[in-house]
């Protein structure tokens, strides 16, 4: 059943409404039984072939005007509004009746009919121009005794695309292109399969999805096998679509249960509804905060009441909502794989910048469930082993480091984690340069960061892979200036160190670990001559927000060693913003970077002036002007650098 909240505000009032006018119109006439027998004897005819065209189409509903016309009293009345509705010549509650009765006659007249699903998928086709009216034919039909009798009738999908592709606006692509993309697809793998870019309006024609949805009313179970049989990934996505899939957590359970494997003997069996499923119960999680979240911007008690909804439904009911979910998956044949890659997925997603002004997501809710059926955490091994799933059998084009964060995450034995995580180092991993120089703060440092703090000596190690990256890393950038990967292994082996640091500040020897890594953080930036470098413009403040609480009040006098790292006007805006962060003083912050008389505020206008189509740069200004217009402490973090979803479903330090 669908979740009633996310419908608009006010539709069960307008829904309401509607269905009393409708009530009202149907009152026009207390007989209906010539109109019925009149209606279902047209019907008949009509269900009789396939449609010849608009034509002919054309002509059965003139007959139908002209039948209507022999009626008299309400019950003329009321056939009028019949026909009206295909000749689109009503509206309002009068169109509604209308649509009552196409739907109730047309329902009427194939449970008397020796028709079957074709006789089914003739109505639709002819009532495609009139929703309401297939609504009313839907409910008509489910209603007991539900027709048809076998609902193995129901499976029965066309075997060609040709009837299985709508067409509209009067185009369709041709088949053979269709298949063609689709085996492509397929080769390419799973990942590619599933998240690549799809063909837009390659949508499943209505008689098809009504045939499924009269079925999964009955039972989601079959639902699965017809989905799964569907040539093209398109009509799959346009199926889940008009199901509103997403809105209803009865039935993405129950394809998660019923759904064939995903995964068997170590491959990709071909099948998706169990994976889709999953990703729908992410959907569900995420458009119901923002349905939530939305009531809150009529007025102030509306906004109050919201977000004590936004509370309760974070903090204990999508906690619930994802603890079935994985259960049902983790009870499936291939439930541990399925979740290792689902949730690995979900890893990749949350390291992607987002685009959009919505901020919250559901990725913690449903690692932290995941995690708790993971028993045992899995091996490098295993995850590698489920990273080759996502790809074509013998492919090398795998995102290792997606995996090495998840394998974190899920709890993967310390010692081999961190010895994966320092090959891809060496290699100068491609997508793990290309986080070095996207994220300042993220998962894809705290989780290994997690994974080192577990190590016997974790400073130690650090320093081991800091001195193994001499060669190939920051050799490799003094004699190649052109690249562009080069000091980015080492900047992304800083900010896990960084990391390790926020974790437990108060591990021994912290201190003094904070002053070799904010040493080799200037020393990177100092001895980087390269044009064009790719370290992110705010790496000269990396880590400045540990300053307060590893060097303690003292803080500001340590500062001597920093100003040639924070001589440019940007970079001690970003340096202000991270103490910020790190809870420091306007007072103390400004007395730290800027020499008299210069002011941060000074500073800060300049920057933004000369800078203002910049967003990230342009937010750490806003941040910084409003504490110093308050003259106070730090503020939270405004989200540029800010660590995406995956924060809080790491366990504690």
């Amino acid at each position: 059943m669908r979740d009633a909240r996310f419908a608009q505000p006010g539709a069960d009032t307008r829904a309401a409404a509607s269905k009393a006018a409708v009530e009202r119109v149907l009152e026009a006439a207390i007989d209906h039984g010539d109109l019925d027998a009149l209606l279902r004897e047209w019907w008949v005819e009509v269900l009789a072939r396939d449609s010849e065209g608009e034509a002919a189409d054309t002509e059965k509903v003139e007959r139908l005007r002209q039948k209507c016309a022999t009626l008299s009293g309400g019950q003329g009345t009321l056939a009028t509004h019949a026909s009206g509705v295909l000749l689109r010549d009503v509206s309002g509650a009068e169109y509604g009746a209308g649509a009552y009765l196409l739907g109730e006659s047309a329902a009427a007249a194939l449970r008397t009919g020796a028709d079957g699903v074709v006789g089914l998928d003739r109505a639709v086709q002819f009532l495609s121009e009139c929703w309401e009216a297939v609504e009313v034919l839907i409910e008509a039909l489910d209603r007991e005794p539900r027709w048809p009798a076998n609902p193995d009738l129901l499976s029965s999908l066309p075997a060609t695309i040709d009837k299985l592709v709508s067409v509209r606006w009067g185009r369709r692509m041709p088949s053979e292109i269709l298949l063609e993309e689709e085996a492509k697809a397929r080769a390419r793998g799973l990942m590619a399969y599933l998240w690549e870019r799809h063909h837009e309006h390659v949508d499943l024609v209505l008689s098809a999805w009504v045939r499924v949805a009269l079925l999964a009313r009955r039972d989601w179970g079959p639902v699965t096998e017809v989905a799964e049989r569907l040539p093209l990934r398109e009509l799959r996505e346009d199926l889940w679509r008009h199901l509103h899939l997403h809105e209803d957590r009865e039935a993405i359970l129950a394809l998660i249960r019923a759904a064939p494997p995903v995964f068997q003997g170590g491959g990709w069996t071909g099948r998706t509804v169990g994976l889709a499923a999953l990703e729908k119960a992410v959907t569900h999680a995420d458009q119901l905060q923002w349905k939530l979240a939305q009531q809150g911007w009529a007025s102030e008690a509306a906004k109050n009441a919201a977000a004590a909804q936004l509370v309760a439904l974070v903090d204990h009911e999508l906690p619930e909502w994802f603890r079935q979910v994985v259960e049902a998956a983790h009870s499936r044949p291939d439930g541990r794989a399925l979740l290792l890659f689902f949730g690995a997925s979900i890893v990749r997603e949350a390291l992607r910048p987002r685009m959009s002004h919505r901020q919250w997501s559901s990725a913690d809710l449903a690692i932290a469930a995941i995690q708790k059926v993971i028993v045992p955490a899995p091996t490098t091994e295993e995850m590698m082993s489920v990273a080759r799933l996502g790809v074509p059998i013998g492919s090398t084009k795998v995102d290792r480091v997606v995996y090495v964060v998840s394998a974190a995450v899920f709890g993967c034995e310390a010692r081999s984690l961190w010895a994966w995580y320092r090959t891809l180092l060496t290699a100068s991993d491609e997508d793990l340069c290309w986080q070095a120089r996207t994220w300042r703060r993220s998962a894809c440092y705290d989780a290994i960061a997690h994974r080192l703090g577990e190590l016997p000596k974790p400073f130690e190690e650090w320093r081991a892979a800091w001195r193994s990256l001499f060669v190939t890393d920051r050799e490799r950038a003094r004699f190649d200036s052109t690249s562009q990967s080069a000091l980015l292994p080492s900047a992304h082996l800083i900010r896990v160190g960084m990391a390790l640091l926020r974790l437990a500040p108060a591990r021994e020897a912290a201190r003094e670990f904070y002053g070799e890594l904010r040493a080799k953080v200037r020393g990177l930036v100092k001895n980087d001559l390269r044009l064009g470098s790719p370290l992110p413009r705010e790496f000269p403040t990396e880590g400045l927000d540990l300053a307060p609480t590893l060097l303690g009040e003292g803080w500001p006098s340590a500062f001597g060693v920093e100003r040639s790292a924070l001589a440019s006007a940007e970079v001690r805006v970003y340096a202000a913003s991270a103490l910020l962060d790190g809870g420091a003083q306007v007072a103390a912050i400004e007395a730290a970077l800027e020499t008299a008389p210069h002011r941060l505020a000074d500073t800060v206008h300049a920057v933004k002036a000369e800078r203002d189509r910049d967003d990230n740069l342009r937010r750490h200004c806003d941040k910084v002007s409003t504490a110093l217009h308050e003259h106070g402490g730090g503020t939270a973090a405004d989200g540029s650098g800010a660590p995406p979803p995956l924060a809080t479903a790491l366990p504690p330090a």
